[in-house]
């Protein structure tokens, strides 16, 4: 028990051999510290005696854990491994709104033990996840306290096999029996790491969807090994890209202008590969950074994390499906295809917004009337005046059908796009009698706008010296019973019963 030296101090003082191993609790051991350093916890290591008084702050306490703890962006799990013979640190990072009634892909990624790797891969998760533009997913980062040994690439073993096994058959499914995952996975590895990845990728059991390798390299940890090896490790590369004919994977690597050379020459060399044997079962992007080793991590984790995502609210995908697509039903089904690949997803408001905007751009105004019937079954003014008011630089003639289809809807909103319905009539198909037809049919419609649609009857007639008798008509109620409007000044009045 530590000695109180104030309200907000404790001491301890013990005769310790070193290592010397202790966490922070009070007064059982399911009630540990958060400090103020994520490293380690909730077990600290002194490796030696200190030279000066070491000071932990405790920021709060983790009551009921089951688990290592530390603060709640993330957490940290011990999983024993068989095939490796020892105690195994995992990290995980749940999505903020986890549940377990919603399936989710998981990401895993290696030597989280440099915290630095998982967080900006947890950051731009949750931001981009937050934005809709990736799907909720979690993070699971494999701490390796002895990399080398893990990777194991060198001349003799080219990898270490059981490291794989431990992935495959231990990690893997004690992340699927544990939480509510869906069958998406992908990984991601840098340097060492994103080597071991292409190994795995080329193991027949592969378990991913998707790799991220940052900084590759095929010549292992020694580019001075001769050549024979290095052509060992990239005729594999070719073979995978000639025959591979398995489930569809998606590969990126990222190369730094200004990392290792071998490194550099790697990710050129597998790119140049990839396009000598395409496969369409492999959809593969290599990016070139201004950055060196360790700057590419940061610069390339959105790029990587993208790719992986690429299907994911694919909007160009989608556009693309949509041309030949006459039923708005499927529309939904199609936007959600790609994006349901990852696991559980709920089209939102935002969604349907999305949807409507592209169908538009698609030009399939057939199908975005039927979108917006199917939404707005008893009113389709606003479906109709908008596209009547779009296709007038389009179609004109298709636009004065949507317009006469808006009037028929008999809604006094109407009067809000005269002035396009008139431009379309008069101005762009010329003709001015078609536009007093339909303003006349406004008019039965709209009784608070009256004098606005008065004063474009005048104007149409006179200024085209057709159906005057009605214009003069128009003409002098709009004298009568003139107000200040938005539409006309009382001296455009003026100038029109001059004429």
């Amino acid at each position: 028990k530590m000695n109180k030296t104030s309200d907000y101090e404790r001491e301890i003082s013990l005769n310790l051999t070193f290592p010397a191993e202790f966490k922070f609790t009070r007064g059982s051991w399911n009630s540990e510290a958060i400090i103020n350093k994520l490293y380690g916890q909730p077990n600290f290591i002194l490796s030696e005696r200190p030279n000066k008084a070491k000071k932990y702050k405790i920021q709060g306490w983790s009551d009921k854990i089951d688990s290592y703890s530390t603060f709640n962006t993330f957490l940290i799990e011990s999983l024993f491994s068989k095939t490796l013979n020892t105690d195994r640190k995992i990290y995980l990072a749940l999505p903020e709104n986890y549940s377990e009634k919603t399936k989710y892909p998981v990401v895993y990624i290696t030597d989280a033990q440099n915290l630095n790797n998982f967080e900006i891969a947890q950051q731009t998760i949750r931001q981009q996840s937050n934005f809709k533009n990736f799907p909720e997913t979690i993070l699971v980062g494999i701490s390796q306290s002895d990399r080398n040994a893990d990777f194991g690439l060198n001349k003799e073993t080219l990898y270490n096999e059981k490291f794989q096994n431990f992935i495959f058959n231990e990690l893997i499914p004690y992340i699927e029996k544990t939480y509510s995952t869906s069958d998406y996975k992908a990984i991601i590895g840098h340097s060492n790491g994103s080597e071991y990845n292409h190994y795995l990728m080329f193991a027949d059991n592969n378990p991913f969807n998707a790799f991220a390798n940052i900084s590759e390299e095929i010549n292992a940890l020694f580019p001075h090994m001769d050549q024979s090896w290095f052509h060992k490790s990239q005729d594999k590369y070719q073979i995978f890209f000639e025959h591979y004919s398995g489930k569809p994977i998606n590969l990126f690597i990222a190369s730094g202008k200004y990392d290792f050379w071998h490194r550099l020459k790697a990710g050129k060399v597998i790119d140049s590969l990839y396009k000598t044997y395409p496969n369409t079962n492999i959809n593969f992007r290599h990016k070139l950074y201004s950055a060196e080793h360790n700057s590419l991590v940061g610069q390339s984790m959105f790029d990587a994390l993208q790719f992986i995502f690429n299907d994911f609210k694919n909007f160009e995908a989608f556009e693309t499906d949509l041309k030949n697509t006459k039923n708005y039903q499927q529309t939904k089904n199609i936007f959600l295809e790609n994006s349901k690949q990852y696991g559980d997803y709920v089209m939102s408001i935002e969604d349907e917004d999305i949807i409507q905007t592209i169908v538009f751009n698609t030009k399939n105004f057939e199908l975005f009337q039927q979108w917006n019937a199917s939404e707005n079954p008893n009113n389709q003014l606003y479906s109709n005046l908008f596209l009547g008011s779009i296709l007038t630089d389009i179609n004109p003639e298709k636009a004065s059908q949507y317009f006469e289809k808006a009037i028929k809807e008999r809604d006094k909103e109407i009067s809000k796009f005269l002035p396009s319905i008139i431009y379309n009539e008069v101005q762009v198909l010329n003709r001015p009698k078609n536009a007093i037809a339909k303003l006349d049919k406004i008019l039965e419609i709209d009784e608070v706008n009256k004098l606005v649609i008065n004063y474009f009857i005048a104007k149409t007639s006179i200024e085209n010296n057709i159906e005057l008798s009605k214009g003069k008509k128009a003409l002098n109620y709009c004298e009568m019973n003139y107000i200040k409007n938005r539409y006309f000044t009382k001296n455009e009045l003026k100038k029109l019963m001059n004429k």
